[in-house]
């Protein structure tokens, strides 16, 4: 099934990253890590007050997929197939995991906390289990884009 993006209606079957964009990345900048990154992006999520909703739901993903993945080989098929961290990134996670247990997630620097935030853009809503991404979460999503078409 296709289902349109439309700004007043969060696509459950789209990843967040689409939601925000309102479509596919034409720019590298937007694919992957850079989206988080953005500058750009970034001032929008913190406007709307979504910026640390997306760590802590990317924190919740990255902590899931420390347990699922620590002791697999880096060649093994779950990485792919789940798509959400490489077998390259998953001591990085796990360390900044540990950080977090410390002192916070608001202590992380910036590029841990986008590292986080690339992890929860890549979630669809119809295919989260956890129900990460719910209906309150996805209204404030649709606000970052009307507020990006606005301008």
């Amino acid at each position: 099934m296709v289902e349109r993006l439309a700004s007043n209606r969060y696509n459950t079957n789209s990843p967040v990253s689409a939601n925000l964009l309102f479509g596919t990345p034409i720019d590298p900048v937007f694919e992957g890590d850079g989206l988080a990154r953005n500058a750009y992006v970034q001032s929008l999520l913190d406007r709307v007050g979504l910026t640390r909703d997306l760590v802590e739901v990317g924190t919740q993903v990255a902590r899931i997929m420390v347990e699922l993945l620590a002791g697999l080989q880096p060649e093994n098929e779950f990485f792919e197939e789940l798509g959400l961290i490489t077998a390259e990134d998953l001591p990085v996670f796990e360390r900044i995991l540990t950080q977090i247990e410390k002192s916070g997630v608001d202590e992380l620097a910036p590029e841990e906390k986008a590292r986080f935030a690339s992890l929860a853009f890549k979630l669809v809503a119809a295919r989260d289990p956890l129900g990460l991404i719910d209906e309150g979460l996805q209204q404030r999503i649709l606000e970052v884009l009307r507020t990006c078409l606005r301008r």
